[in-house]
């Protein structure tokens, strides 16, 4: 199941709420809300992290397994080098590749990787 799978079957079947209600209540617009549901878009840590919240779930729990275990196989050789170094989690390895896609300043080298794992452990509170 993707996240827009996910995000659709927590509204309407867990929480039985109209795209109307989750965007009143989280201040993202009906349109963005539909996107990330149809996959059509991809969503910002912050978006992330306020779905999560309102559906009272892990940020984790919305992201898709299979496209991020698909993603390890071609992982970036600046982000290899780093993971020689240090063992990164699997579920914040998963989340830095998730984001890393929707990010406009895209890591480069292995330091650039070494500063956004942080800070993304830091975000996350660990």
């Amino acid at each position: 199941m993707n996240l827009g799978e996910k995000l659709k079957m927590l509204r309407k079947s867990v929480r039985k709420l109209t795209l109307v209600e989750v965007a009143e209540q989280t201040g993202l617009s009906v349109s963005f809300l539909s996107d990330l549901e149809r996959g059509q878009t991809r969503p910002s840590l912050d978006t992330l992290e306020r779905l999560s919240k309102f559906y009272g779930v892990n940020m984790n729990e919305l992201l898709d397994t299979e496209k991020k275990n698909e993603q390890k196989n071609i992982l970036p050789t600046s982000l290899k080098e780093l993971l020689k170094e240090v063992e990164i989690e699997t579920d914040i390895l998963d989340l830095m590749l998730t984001v890393e896609q929707r990010s406009k300043n895209q890591p480069a080298s292995k330091e650039d990787w070494r500063k956004y794992y942080y800070s993304l452990k830091m975000l996350l509170g660990r």
